[in-house]
């Protein structure tokens, strides 16, 4: 039937449901009709507020039905084009543009058959429940006591996800369409306190969705061998509900580590502060000996500048006796003469005995 088709019909929408709950408007464009080929050329619209071109292309071959299509969307709002049920948990603006073709005998063979490529970048993202700060709640709750396992470790982790929101300056990453998956990334960007790398893939067919957030934190003086902490969050399920799944597995053997380091620090801590107290009590020792070697040379040299003519009395000699006191009688009493011992008569010495040899004749 198509090959006695040949035209062009231009046509214009003001609203289209482009997948369940994302609509675009103003849609505008033409369909060319050739012989075995039609063309949706020059398609231009509004979707989530970016503009949206496209042009797309199915063909008849052997193999089927093939498709060429090539779209691109510029400064979109990311809120509008989250499911109904995730709106607002997701705000910034994005662009991408992709090709993609395939071939197949049927609708589902002919997406599973799509290959092509492309590019995508977002600025100003933010996305709640992957607040970043989580991986310091961790090392906090670690510092406190917190056993490092996977339930408690993950309380801590999810509990601080969900407090905060994840905000990516700007980010820029490729697409991939292989066999019919939908795959981004990795987009590689510093976020606030960590670094970002997000990576999706997506089943065109079977509506299913594996977005994953890897976070490595801040370089810290403290980590052990220079490692940075991870944490990973995966969101799997269909678009409208995925699950999310957080593995703390490579940040609690990084806390185990830097635990170990710490303790390792503190105890050459305590013994370098334990070595500069010997020294300084060993110093102050010294100081104390030098001052009473000083002191008693002092001495020694005091006591030997005295002069010898010293009227210090020796000290092996008695002090000299106070002088004579002498006590006049009371007037008008008799003198009282001192008493004196009788004399003796003066005897005069005999003479020396002389002792005569005898004659010997």
């Amino acid at each position: 039937m198509l090959d006695d088709l040949d035209g062009r019909v231009a046509f214009s929408v003001e609203r289209a449901a482009i997948v369940s709950g994302i609509a675009g408007r103003q849609f505008r464009g033409s369909v060319k009709f050739e012989p075995s080929a039609i063309t949706l050329d020059n398609i231009e619209g509004v979707l989530a507020e970016g503009r949206l071109a496209a042009q797309v292309q199915f063909r008849a071959a052997s193999s089927g039905l093939a498709a060429q299509a090539r779209v691109s969307l510029a400064n979109a709002n990311l809120s509008g084009l989250m499911p109904r049920a995730a709106s607002g948990q997701a705000t910034g603006r994005v662009s991408f543009q992709f090709d993609a073709q395939g071939a197949g005998l049927s609708p589902a063979t002919l997406i599973g058959a799509l290959q092509g490529a492309g590019t995508a970048t977002a600025e100003n993202l933010q996305i709640s429940g992957l607040d970043p700060k989580a991986i310091d709640a961790a090392m906090l709750a670690a510092e406190r006591g917190v056993p490092l396992d996977a339930v408690r470790i993950g309380d801590v982790v999810r509990s601080a996800l969900d407090a905060g929101k994840l905000h990516i300056p700007v980010a820029t990453g490729t697409i991939a369409i292989r066999a019919g998956r939908v795959v981004l990334g990795p987009l590689t960007a510093p976020a606030e306190g960590a670094d970002a790398a997000i990576s999706s893939d997506y089943g065109l067919n079977e509506d299913a969705l594996d977005l994953r957030f890897g976070f490595t934190g801040a370089p810290r003086p403290d980590a052990p061998d220079g490692q940075r902490p991870q944490i990973s969050i995966a969101l799997k399920g269909p678009l409208d509900a995925p699950r999310r799944n957080v593995d703390v597995a490579a940040l609690i053997s990084w806390l185990a580590l830097r635990g170990v380091e710490l303790e390792a620090k503190r105890l050459e801590a305590a013994e370098q502060e334990a070595k500069r107290r010997r020294a300084q009590e060993e110093a102050r020792r010294k100081q104390e000996d030098e001052a009473r070697r000083k002191q008693d040379e002092e001495r020694r040299a005091r006591d030997a500048a005295e002069p010898t003519g010293s009227t210090v009395a020796p000290a092996d000699k008695a002090p000299a006796l106070p002088p004579t006191i002498h006590i006049a009688p009371a007037p008008g009493s008799a003198a009282v003469r001192p008493h004196r011992p009788p004399s003796r008569p003066v005897v005069p010495p005999a003479p020396p005995w002389v002792i005569t040899p005898a004659d010997p004749r």
